[in-house]
């Protein structure tokens, strides 16, 4: 693993905040990601000096791996500026192959950030992470590796840095993710994460009927007494009221629709999901109402209860009414909850058991 070890300058604040988005690359979309990929490759060349031969590895290793599905890779940006990589290999044993951190955002928790990601991404497979990396970098870095649960180095015999000897160090999953937990509210608050995974302008609460029908289809319009035009086209996550009180996926505002209720459901009715008793109950005397419609609906694999995302992060949730605008610095806990939401697809089962817990 190569990690780039140069301290940040003296006089910036640990306490930068900066908005950081994570691109993955994997074999779903190496091939559509040129820009991204040539970003990749470019970031890692950069260690050529200290790592001669290490774009006849990317060539070899890293591309097949992205094809294959063995491996997977990441780059922050920040805004548009690619600030740092890392690439997984994945599997039982999962290896951390690589790690480079811009100098000018080593004290805003990328690595870590990184890392975390990495651990979510093999949390439901792997019995173990793993890597190598230079006897001088553990001696620099330990304190942050243990920080996850990799507790000791051991040599090996293998050599990427000329004149260094390499050491290797593994840790059960188990205790990774621990750490992962552990981290996580604090690491949440000090970096706001943006595109990946799940990034949406808005949070919407309806009954969990409705989510239900909206996520399986037959119900694609929603009715709202207020609700703002500038929503149009934006990214929204449904949360399903109680008894549900789950995050349960995501869809994209196509279209925003005000007029009168009479007008209303007999151009939508039959979208709306309810009967006209219903409808007239919920409008009551309201003269103009909104209606919402949905496109390119995705329901969560796995739906996340707020209870239990208050309970990773360690701070209590409270689900809008209505609707929430997710712009603010007060709402940088709905932010984070919807980060992990993202963060817990595409895995057959997210451990949250007390095995695991932290």
């Amino acid at each position: 693993m190569e990690t780039q070890d140069k301290k940040a300058s003296k006089n910036k604040s640990t306490s930068f905040r900066s908005d950081i988005s994570i691109a993955a690359l994997d074999r779903h979309n190496w091939e559509t990601s040129v820009e991204q990929l040539a970003i990749l490759k470019e970031m890692i060349s950069t260690n050529d000096d200290k790592y001669p031969g290490i774009d006849l590895w990317f060539a070899k290793k890293v591309i097949p791996g992205l094809q294959s599905g063995e491996r997977k890779a990441y780059i922050a940006f920040d805004h548009e500026r690619p600030v740092a990589a890392a690439i997984m290999k994945l599997g039982t044993s999962a290896k951390l192959c690589h790690l480079r951190i811009d100098e000018h955002y080593q004290d805003v928790s990328l690595g870590q950030i990184l890392l975390v990601q990495m651990t979510l991404d093999v949390i439901d497979y792997a019995r173990e992470i793993h890597f190598t990396l230079p006897e001088t970098l553990w001696a620099a870095k330990k304190g942050f590796f243990k920080s996850f649960g990799f507790s000791q180095a051991s040599r090996t015999s293998l050599g990427y840095r000329k004149g260094e000897a390499e050491l290797s160090c593994s840790a059960p999953i188990s205790k990774v993710y621990s750490a992962v937990l552990r981290k996580l509210p604090n690491l949440l608050g000090r970096v706001r994460l943006g595109e990946f995974p799940g990034q949406s302008d808005l949070l919407m609460s309806m009954k969990a009927n409705f989510a239900e029908k909206i996520m399986n289809g037959s119900k694609s319009i929603e009715i709202r007494k207020r609700f703002s035009d500038k929503w149009a086209h934006h990214d929204v996550v449904l949360y399903a009221s109680k008894p549900t009180g789950s995050l349960v996926g995501r869809a994209t505002v196509n279209s925003i629709t005000k007029g009168r209720p009479d007008i209303l459901w007999s151009r939508f009715g039959e979208r709306i999901g309810c009967e006209r008793w219903e409808f007239d109950a919920y409008v009551g005397d309201a003269k103009e109402i909104t209606a919402i419609e949905f496109k390119n609906v995705s329901r969560y694999e796995r739906s996340l209860p707020v209870s239990e995302i208050s309970n990773l992060l360690h701070q209590k949730l409270t689900p809008p009414q209505s609707f929430l605008e997710l712009t603010s610095d007060k709402t940088r806990g709905w932010v984070n909850a919807i980060y992990l939401a993202g963060s817990f697809q595409h895995k057959p089962g997210f451990r949250t058991n007390s095995k695991f817990q932290a």
